[in-house]
């Protein structure tokens, strides 16, 4: 373990002061116990592992085992987990985020008809919680904030999933130029710099499971969300290169990974 450095709180299950630093630099928020949990959890195929395979993977992180077992109880009252013989796997709010990511990663189909998906929230009064529920369902289907209750997208992908609280319909767009409208719903620009910021991390230099956890983690946030445009709309996205070198370096992680949990080697 000598390559994570100092801990700040093994209690709380934040991580050490360089894998601090490195996730900062990525833009993300630092892992808890929780979120290490969760994310190998969504990135792993299938969607379930043993809870030794947890603790191991938590100790990159230096994460005591103790406060793993805390963090699943947790997750598990929470319905965010299940128990099941002796490992944890994934329950079924979460494993539509992990479909959200799979699709993310896929290159669109070049084939678009010009049309567009209109979704609207019918439900005129919605908690927080409902509210940010819902943002996370439109923003994971691709789709951009027309306002509040209204979300749009080409319809070059699928649309939302069925909701009895949400009206989609196909359409075209009789005055509206698409770009104009595209970059209306998301900041392409920001987007691109985002993408080229996570290529430079997998180019980088970086080694250790725990930090390609790291910068994988990050690229599949991004891809999960990011709107996949139409090559009319939007051509030669850096995205694009990024699902490319994604996709091999995320096989090689989880040869590595495997290795590691079969072996516990650090």
């Amino acid at each position: 373990m000598s390559n994570i450095g100092n801990t700040h709180s093994l209690d709380t299950g934040i991580v050490d002061v360089g894998i601090t630093d490195y996730t900062t630099r990525l833009g993300m928020r630092r892992f808890s116990a929780r979120s290490v949990i969760l994310s190998v959890l969504l990135g792993s195929d299938p969607p379930q592992l043993p809870v030794a395979a947890l603790i191991d993977f938590c100790s990159l992180f230096d994460i005591s085992p103790g406060t793993v077992r805390t963090a699943l109880s947790r997750l598990a009252a929470t319905g965010e987990v299940e128990a099941r013989d002796s490992s944890y796997v994934l329950t079924a709010d979460l494993l539509e985020r992990r479909r959200q990511q799979e699709v993310g990663r896929l290159t669109p189909s070049p084939a678009w008809d010009g049309s567009w998906w209109t979704a609207v929230a019918l439900a005129d009064a919605r908690d927080l919680n409902e509210r940010r529920r819902f943002r996370s369902t439109m923003e994971g289907s691709k789709m951009g904030e027309l306002r509040p209750t209204v979300w749009m997208r080409p319809t070059n992908i699928e649309p939302p999933p069925p909701r009895p609280d949400l009206m989609t319909s196909r359409g075209g767009l009789p005055t509206a130029d698409g770009c104009a409208l595209a970059l209306r719903l998301w900041d392409l620009p920001a987007l691109d710099r985002r993408a080229d910021q996570l290529l430079a991390a997998l180019d980088g230099d970086e080694s250790g499971l725990a930090k390609r956890f790291i910068a994988l983690a990050a690229c599949l946030r991004y891809l999960r969300t990011e709107p996949q445009l139409p090559a009319q709309l939007a051509r030669e996205r850096a995205a694009d290169a990024l699902r490319d070198r994604y996709a091999s370096e995320e096989a090689r992680f989880q040869d590595d990974l495997r290795r590691f949990l079969s072996t516990g080697e650090r």
